[in-house]
């Protein structure tokens, strides 16, 4: 092995050091460079992008519609409801209240006897469950078999009043291997 004279050391260090700076610099340089011109790009490239459109096609809204003979129609364009081509489960919450003629409801719920048709409707939780699909433009039977009775008097200046409120799910499609209806309801109505 050959030792350099301490002369060629110094020169060689010396050297190596120059080119060192030489090379820090140029890195410096193409930092502060690509660092400075990244606004100027991404404003060019907003201003000449076209804005995204969502090409997902969502189907019609179901509106179902409760009929004067206590029955849900779903999908039919003549009672109001949106023709979506695709059946539906039907869930109803029967909220009975005393109003006076303003619509002012009072402070106590009433008792009462709800005639529910458990032939077709099924309670879990504070829901009716109508345990059959109803296809797109079809009805559900009937949720109540007559009219609800107050078991009760009425407080004075205020009647029994009957509110169906209506929700429907598509019928088809899964999601982590369950119905759609049991990760949206967490119940199946077809089973109960």
């Amino acid at each position: 092995m050959k030792f350099l004279s301490r002369k060629k050391q110094s020169k060689n260090f010396r050297f190596s050091q120059h080119k060192k700076q030489i090379l820090l610099a140029v890195i410096a340089m193409i930092s502060l460079t690509a660092v400075l011109s990244v606004g100027p790009i991404y404003a060019y490239l907003k201003m000449i992008s076209a804005p995204a459109v969502n090409s997902f096609d969502v189907s019609p809204a179901v509106n179902p519609v409760v009929n004067a003979d206590y029955t849900v129609s779903v999908g039919d364009n003549s009672n109001g409801a949106d023709d979506t081509g695709y059946s539906v489960y039907v869930r109803a919450a029967v909220v009975v209240t005393w109003q006076n003629a303003s619509g002012d409801v009072y402070g106590s719920v009433p008792a009462c006897t709800i005639p529910i048709n458990t032939s077709y409707w099924k309670q879990y939780g504070n829901y009716y469950y109508y345990n059959e699909t109803v296809p797109s433009g079809g009805s559900t039977q009937a949720i109540l078999t007559g009219a609800v009775t107050a078991t009760e008097a009425a407080p004075e200046g205020y009647a029994l009043h009957v509110d169906i409120l209506v929700q429907t799910i598509q019928a088809v499609g899964t999601k982590n291997g369950n119905k759609a209806v049991v990760d949206a309801w967490v119940v199946d109505p077809s089973t109960l």
